[in-house]
């Protein structure tokens, strides 16, 4: 569960709260469930994420759906114009950092940025789109 506490989250029971913000709404274009575009260079991840608002603020929930896992999220962190979080692969304990901009009707800019274990660093700027109707 992510507990707002002074503008942090703390990872509890994979349940989560929102940090709250002033100005948010459950119209604003980041709400929703978010996909990678398809990526013409390669393959996509199996990764989506689910954008809410609750008590002004947001809440994001994250899935691998290729593993039928979900991902830990904390630091959730909106600043008017980006909103900023960090999430923890259950099975590998992979973090990465995220950095969401809206930029069209439907997409949205996808900054993501990690170390992995053997000390490369890897950062990528990616096109999402919101996904329309449920998938299974």
């Amino acid at each position: 569960m992510l507990l707002a506490d002074r503008g942090f989250a703390f990872l509890c029971e994979g349940v989560s709260f929102p940090i709250r913000t002033v100005g948010v709404n459950s119209h604003h274009p980041l709400v929703g469930t978010w996909e990678q575009a398809p990526n013409p260079g390669g393959g996509t991840t199996s990764v989506v994420y689910t954008i809410f608002v609750e008590r002004d603020g947001f809440l994001i929930q994250g899935k691998d759906e290729e593993h039928e896992a979900p991902l830990a999220i904390s630091r959730i962190r909106w600043d008017g114009e980006t909103l900023h979080f960090t999430t923890v692969f259950p099975f590998t304990k992979h973090t990465a950092k995220h950095v969401l901009k809206a930029v069209s009707n439907g997409r949205m800019s996808h900054h993501l940025s990690c170390t992995y274990s053997d000390g490369e660093v890897f950062s990528d700027v990616e096109i999402w789109r919101k996904r329309r109707g449920r998938r299974k």
